[in-house]
């Protein structure tokens, strides 16, 4: 078997509940890649026992596992900047823990990026199975960002994506910590594709 190609960056907070499931989702991912994949998850302070577990279960884990584990909660973008940072394959994919977006979407955008095309792609939410006030709430978020902040936002946000080494590389360079992540993802070019997808409703079950 070859070296590793792939990286899968899944930040963690409060998420222990869900990381049984998501370790055997990212076995079913990574035997979409030929087994060459990487996964870096990055607790961000989380409160609960979800560093412990992740301890005491990556020696057996199938896939190839870094664990970062930051000195407090900082915020999603900045502990999926820290997994970009230690990231070490060709193409290099975000999810997140809890399932709202399929981790089918993440084999999804390993296979467009692999084909040289794009150095981009994002998930674009073509549905979402939220109570109404969230999607209304949502809705209004995103009208607004892109009315004032920046036009090529998609219309729902963004958030899981894909990017090859040298978009990470151009991503990483910029030193705007308090600016929004997807934000520069955008605001650095590079061919880019979205990619559309129903998500799923918020689970509560990696609520403390």
């Amino acid at each position: 078997m070859g070296g590793i190609t792939h990286s899968l960056i899944i930040p963690i907070y409060r998420n222990e509940a869900f990381l049984p499931d998501l370790l055997r989702a990212v076995e079913d991912i990574t035997r979409t890649v030929a087994n060459r994949m990487e996964v870096v998850f990055v607790v961000d302070g989380s409160p609960d026992r979800s560093e412990e577990w992740l301890l005491a279960h990556l020696p057996a884990c199938a896939v190839p596992a870094q664990l970062v584990a930051l000195s407090r909660n900082f915020g999603s973008f900045t502990a999926i900047r820290v997994g970009l940072t230690r990231a070490t394959g060709e193409i290099i994919a975000v999810m997140a823990a809890d399932f709202q977006e399929p981790p089918e979407l993440v084999a999804e955008f390993f296979r467009i990026l692999a084909g040289g095309r794009h150095d981009v792609a994002v998930g674009t939410r073509a549905s979402r199975d939220d109570p109404l006030a969230d999607k209304v709430a949502a809705g209004l978020f995103w009208r607004i960002y892109r009315a004032v902040v920046q036009k090529e936002m998609p219309a729902a946000g963004i958030d899981i994506f894909a990017v090859t080494r040298k978009a990470r590389d151009a991503l990483l360079q910029l030193e705007e910590s308090h600016s929004s992540l997807v934000s520069q993802l955008l605001w650095i070019g590079f061919d880019r594709i979205e990619v559309p997808y129903a998500r799923r409703a918020r689970a509560c079950r990696g609520r403390p």
